[in-house]
């Protein structure tokens, strides 16, 4: 089944030339940087390639300068990453890490992508986006629409499970050449983030399916991907919508009200 997801007649398709700048690279290191100040952890984390982000930064200047050469003449290629499990309460995740000038380069793309795509976002949507948007303004928009609305008020939620591993490739792909020149260095470095390789011992494995939660870029996926779900999702009828991300929910005047495309008949709500 064919997605449509077209950009806004005003909005041109992204490319590496529109989104990519030196500075915005060196943007990114900056945020990569400052993260350890506060939580020092962060800097140790290696990759298959054994290097923590202070060997990096040992050589700061001249590793810069070397990635950003490599991006400037589309020379960069991403290498595989390595898989880690974790528990948290009781549920298995496995999250990817990639070496440093990986995850540098995925924030810039990241930073970069959202900013362009800032304004077709759907003002319901408030996950992994900058400026006004964000978790926290949607709580706090939450809270004052539910003092202001009228009672009785009822609310409804669904969320998508395993969200991250389960995302369909082809699906993603067509959507991201409707947003992004498929014929551009971007779409081929996006490509690479989406069909991620990862080693397991020597072998290195081409994922199917999912995109690699971990990295900054698959935030960027991830909006993406339910960009369809949210525009079939704008408010109507008195209800309130809020999408993040894998979690959808609303604020509702009528117990029955139905929400497009949830599924059900509003029973239990």
């Amino acid at each position: 089944m064919k997605i449509h997801c077209p950009l806004p007649a005003s909005h041109r398709k992204a490319t590496f030339d529109r989104i990519y700048s030196e500075l915005a690279l060196h943007q990114a290191v900056i945020r990569v940087y400052s993260k350890p100040l506060f939580t020092w952890r962060k800097a140790l984390g290696r990759s298959h390639d054994e290097r923590t982000l202070y060997d990096f930064a040992a050589n700061s200047l001249r590793n810069v300068s070397r990635l950003h050469q490599r991006l400037a003449r589309r020379q960069f290629s991403y290498r595989p990453g390595i898989e880690l499990k974790f528990n948290t309460n009781g549920k298995e995740r496995t999250l990817y890490l990639y070496p440093w000038e990986e995850r540098i380069v995925d924030l810039m793309l990241y930073r970069e992508l959202t900013k362009y795509f800032h304004g077709v976002y759907e003002p319901s949507c408030y996950a992994y986006r900058m400026g006004s948007h964000g978790v926290d303004s949607c709580q706090h928009r939450v809270e004052a629409l539910v003092r202001q609305m009228p009672r009785p008020l009822y609310f409804v939620k669904r969320d998508v499970a395993d969200y991250f591993p389960t995302i369909n490739h082809e699906r993603l792909l067509e959507l991201l050449a409707q947003w992004i020149e498929p014929d551009n260095y971007l779409f081929t470095l996006l490509r690479q983030r989406i069909e991620f390789e990862v080693l397991h011992g020597e072998e290195v494995v081409t994922h199917q399916r999912g995109i690699a939660f971990g990295t900054a870029i698959a935030c960027f996926f991830a909006n993406l991907y339910l960009t369809p779900l949210d525009r079939q999702h704008e408010p109507a009828g008195g209800r309130k919508i809020f999408s993040v991300r894998r979690r959808l929910a609303g604020l509702l005047k009528q117990p029955r009200q139905r929400a497009a495309g949830w599924g059900g008949d509003g029973r239990g709500v």
